[in-house]
């Protein structure tokens, strides 16, 4: 099998992507930018079976044909990254980019060892090349084991990211604002432009974002958002049900 060409193995699938070896499972964060189809996937980079789950990440400028990229979101000893969505920031409303190389941001679910589930963010200023977990993740925990799968959205209307999560024992879906999501111009921990002295991103068009690291708020580690928004549940056959 070793010196068989991986599109003549036997039960290698000759349309869907599939990597080289090891398991895969379910897609995540799916995304277009700068020419290329982002494929993210969930992804065991330590054998051929279900664990040590973590992001694998291929590109294609058509849809057919695909290029394995090296792992993007990697578990750890902390967690491992069950799967989510991605975003590109156009806006910079995180401050992980600019507006002019705006960050692609994928949002995920951290499963931890005691086996609660929450929601974090991780970030990639080089076309989803290299990945970096945000420093104040989770950034939405409701003590739960079965809260995952998020998909992010920005809704216009106010000026926020939307998160919708699935509540599994429930058989719910629920929709949040994530802890750390801020409207353009506005800081992290809800203060306006000014209130700390922050520097301007040149670009922000004179709201204050600052870098990655300032836009963390000074202790990462807080719900620096303030309380998030009244949770919001549909029943699961009916969010299937609107398309």
């Amino acid at each position: 099998m070793a010196d068989t060409a991986p599109l003549q193995e036997q039960y290698r699938p000759q349309v869907h992507y599939t990597p080289a070896q090891n398991w895969m499972n379910d897609p995540n964060g799916l995304v277009y930018y700068k020419g290329e189809y982002h494929l993210f996937y969930q992804y065991n980079p330590d054998g051929n079976s279900w664990g040590n789950m973590s992001w694998g990440h291929a590109v294609s400028t058509d849809l057919v044909h695909w290029k394995e990229m090296p792992l993007a979101i990697p578990h750890d000893s902390n967690e491992m990254v069950f799967s989510g969505s991605a975003v590109i920031d156009v806006d910079n409303t995180t401050g992980f980019g600019t507006r002019k190389d705006p960050a692609m941001v994928a949002v995920y679910t951290s499963s931890y060892p005691d086996g609660k589930q929450a929601q974090s963010l991780a970030y990639s200023t080089d076309r989803g090349r290299t990945w970096t977990k945000y420093t104040g993740n989770p950034v939405l925990d409701i003590g739960s084991h079965a809260f995952r799968d998020p998909k992010g959205q920005w809704y216009a209307p106010t000026r926020s990211w939307l998160m919708t999560v699935s509540l599994a024992d429930e058989h719910k879906v629920e929709l949040q604002e994530p802890v750390g999501a801020r409207a353009p111009g506005r800081r992290l921990d809800g203060r306006l432009p000014g209130d700390g002295g922050d520097a301007q991103d040149a670009d922000s068009g004179g709201g204050a974002r600052g870098t990655p690291e300032r836009a963390v708020g000074p202790d990462p580690g807080r719900r620096v958002a303030g309380s998030p928004a009244p949770r919001r549940s549909v029943p699961r056959t009916a969010a299937r049900s609107s398309g």
